[in-house]
């Protein structure tokens, strides 16, 4: 058996899964889930309740998402994860 034939293929297209855009984009998602669980864990972070914007850059987030009040006097709004 080769090292080609080892490899481990995509059941949507058999190509090899790191050349596929959906196994791409299932590793992206289960690291994105990861980051915003280990995130919720830190002090301070919660999830949004409403999806909204993040005072620090304008990235729209979505409800669930980390969010985190900034802290500053007289600056309103949320930090969302992009900035965290």
């Amino acid at each position: 058996m080769t090292a080609t034939e080892r490899e481990t293929r995509c059941f949507c297209c058999d190509l090899p899964e790191f050349a596929c855009g959906r196994a791409a984009e299932k590793r992206q998602q289960a690291e994105t889930a990861k980051a915003k669980a280990e995130l919720l864990e830190c002090a301070g972070w919660l999830p949004s309740r409403y999806p909204g914007r993040c005072t620090n850059c304008g990235e729209p987030f979505a409800a669930g998402d980390p969010i985190s009040h900034p802290g500053e006097y007289g600056r309103s709004g949320y930090l969302s994860g992009c900035c965290a």
